[in-house]
């Protein structure tokens, strides 16, 4: 398989179009275009980086034509294989170090409560004096407009993703 060949099995795998990938990966639509176009001589290392670190596959991938399947990078014995995962280490990469101080915290406080809530066979949830919504709405008119409009494509995108997985009253 040759790069494009690659690019094609993944996208398709994850469902995403030129136009998503450039958003995800912060690629310029009119680089990924021009590879289907035009060719893909000349692709730039950074440009392999970013494709890798979000699609989780190393970068040996793109190297080896006779590789079919991706190889999932291997992070402390672990490898990453779901899409949700990929996608939050590729969020987190983008954090300022205090930013990662604070998710790493939250993270491990969520993992705490869980482990104490499946010891006496509970599940874990919230209280119910916690107000998401009004928590969210506080939060999210707080933010600067390019902030806010990320967090709506990233609402959309979403969505977008729970309909298709979803299947419709029709194919039942």
């Amino acid at each position: 398989m040759d790069f494009l060949e690659k690019l094609d099995f993944l996208m398709d795998k994850y469902n995403l179009n030129k136009s998503t990938l450039s958003k995800s990966c912060d690629i310029p639509y009119t680089t990924i275009d021009g590879w289907y176009k035009r060719g893909y001589e000349g692709l730039k290392l950074p440009t392999l980086k970013k494709l890798s670190n979000y699609f989780g596959i190393s970068l040996d991938y793109w190297a080896d034509d006779n590789l079919i399947e991706p190889i999932p990078p291997k992070i402390n014995n672990f490898t990453l294989t779901q899409k949700d995962e990929i996608e939050l280490l590729t969020d987190y990469r983008t954090l300022n170090d205090s930013s990662k101080v604070y998710v790493r915290g939250v993270a491990k406080g969520f993992s705490i409560s869980e482990k104490i809530a499946n010891a006496k066979g509970e599940t874990l949830v919230f209280p119910e004096s916690i107000n998401p919504t009004k928590e969210f709405e506080e939060t999210f008119s707080g933010l600067d407009p390019e902030y806010q409009q990320a967090m709506l494509e990233f609402i959309e995108q979403l969505l977008a993703n729970q309909e298709e997985s979803t299947p419709h009253s029709s194919e039942k």
